[in-house]
């Protein structure tokens, strides 16, 4: 009897520890799951943190008639790509696309931009994780500035991004030039010949110095065997290699308020729209 009692006192002892660690494994296995869960949800956020946005021009004087390129960039810090990308500007009065606008984009979905036009929009793009992306486009002032272009917010699935600002333009009294180009006859044939004009304006009340700028003109336009150039701006040489891609314009002077033009023939060497944008143009104001 005495063996059998001490036999069961035993197993009991046996129980009640065993109890008592599955109690404390479980516990253990819970607190893990708990900080493990908020790691992961603490995680996530930071991952997901929405990207970016900027916007900057290649030049923020920009004279009457003249041109800039437009920059948007986006960038995205997290490890999570952003998807749907989606903004929109509206150009402000004096502000228009250039004809053609010459968009390019990397960030994938629609890049909308007319020629000629005053909306600017990106839907369905993509960025992904740890990289940026940009898109590009002309813009033409048709009024003396300056303005400010404000974007509308970024939206995408990582979160609202704000909007993007700058401020093109010159002030009203302050110095700039116009500098604007065409051709004069568009479309041509294949292997065709046109003029290709510069028209450069001091719109300031001080004489402009050291007026240059280059153009390299895209793959499909060469300079043409007889070039024919045309210069009207004192002081200044104009370049043009017959069958090259490049043209520089150096040493020009303008008197405040006078304008000078430039010409040169040009032939199409490539099908389809072949579309260049020149330099910005730089001088110095006395």
């Amino acid at each position: 009897m005495l063996h059998l009692r001490s036999s069961f006192s035993l197993h009991g002892s046996f129980t009640h520890s065993f109890k008592m660690n599955v109690h404390s494994h479980l516990l253990r296995r819970f607190l893990s799951s708990f900080i493990l869960f908020f790691a992961l949800l603490f995680s996530a956020k930071a991952q997901t943190q929405p990207p970016s946005f900027s916007l900057s021009i290649s030049s923020e004087t920009v004279g009457l008639g003249s041109c800039a390129e437009l920059t948007f960039e986006i960038q995205n810090n997290s490890g999570i790509a952003a998807n749907n990308l989606d903004f929109t500007l509206n150009l402000p009065d004096g502000v228009v696309l250039t004809d053609p606008a010459i968009a390019t984009s990397d960030c994938g979905g629609t890049f909308s931009t007319a020629n000629g036009g005053n909306t600017i929009s990106l839907t369905g793009g993509t960025v992904a994780p740890n990289a940026t992306c940009s898109a590009r486009v002309g813009i033409t002032l048709t009024a003396v500035g300056p303005f400010d272009l404000t974007t509308g917010v970024l939206t995408s699935s990582a979160g609202n991004s704000g909007n993007a600002t700058i401020q093109v333009g010159a002030p009203v009294n302050g110095p700039s030039l116009g500098f604007s180009k065409f051709f004069t006859t568009s479309p041509i044939q294949l292997g065709g010949q046109t003029t290709l004009v510069y028209t450069i304006q001091n719109q300031s009340q001080v004489d402009a110095f050291g007026i240059s700028f280059t153009d390299d003109l895209s793959p499909g336009i060469v300079v043409a065997n007889q070039a024919n150039i045309v210069n009207s701006c004192s002081t200044a040489t104009l370049t043009a290699i017959a069958g090259s891609q490049q043209i520089t314009f150096n040493g020009g002077t303008l008197a405040a308020g006078q304008s000078c033009t430039l010409s040169l023939d040009v032939v199409g060497v490539t099908a389809g729209s072949n579309s260049s944008m020149s330099s910005d143009i730089t001088s110095s104001f006395q």
